[in-house]
């Protein structure tokens, strides 16, 4: 099975991508930015975001820098990452930096809209710009090229829910993105020895 999505590397030997990617694939190999061919192993699903853990091989490939101290404000200027073959990397603007999202107002697979799934309600923050298939699990940097949250999927529906709905214009795209510290701090409490396994 060919899956289309985009993972990053967030420590020596361990990356991360979208629960939603790889819920349906048992093997699987990826292809970094210097075009090498890995096998994605140890594929850990997380129930509380819709991301997905897994080991790759320790020294291939480089991690992207992250600042947990660096806050996300409405208004800033990200640069979202994809695997899209039109336009890989496009400018965006963050419209909220915190934001309770329900699944069912996402593009994402059935399997997690359901309302009793721990998943179904996550926070995170949503920018205003394109993103695509291929976006899936790919990074948000900021200006500085430092990375600061995970592509989740496009919000269909929020507007009409959302207080400020009148200040947002619904002919625009949205995407929806994890704070990067909250997946750090699930990966660190699900998986800790994933994160400290080529350093074991």
């Amino acid at each position: 099975m060919q899956i289309t999505g985009s993972a990053v590397i967030i420590n020596d030997g361990v990356a991360v991508t979208n629960r939603h990617i790889m819920e349906s694939v048992f093997k699987s190999k990826g292809t970094l930015a210097n075009d090498k061919t890995v096998a994605l192993k140890n594929v850990v699903l997380l129930d509380t975001l819709d991301i997905a853990v897994f080991d790759i091989p320790c020294g291939v490939g480089t991690p992207i820098r992250w600042n947990k101290n660096r806050h996300i404000k409405q208004g800033q200027n990200i640069y979202a990452l994809g695997t899209s073959k039109n336009n890989p990397v496009f400018k965006g603007v963050v419209v909220k930096e915190f934001f309770k999202l329900h699944h069912s107002d996402i593009d994402i697979p059935k399997a997690t809209k359901n309302p009793n799934n721990k998943r179904s309600i996550t926070n995170g923050f949503i920018y205003k710009g394109e993103t695509s298939h291929g976006f899936s699990g790919g990074p948000v940097l900021d200006v500085k090229g430092e990375l600061i949250g995970i592509n989740q999927g496009r919000i269909k529906k929020f507007l009409s829910k959302d207080p400020q709905a009148n200040k947002i214009s619904t002919s625009e795209t949205f995407g929806f993105a994890y704070h990067i510290r909250d997946v750090i701090a699930a990966v660190t409490k699900y998986t800790p020895i994933k994160m400290q396994r080529c350093q074991l």
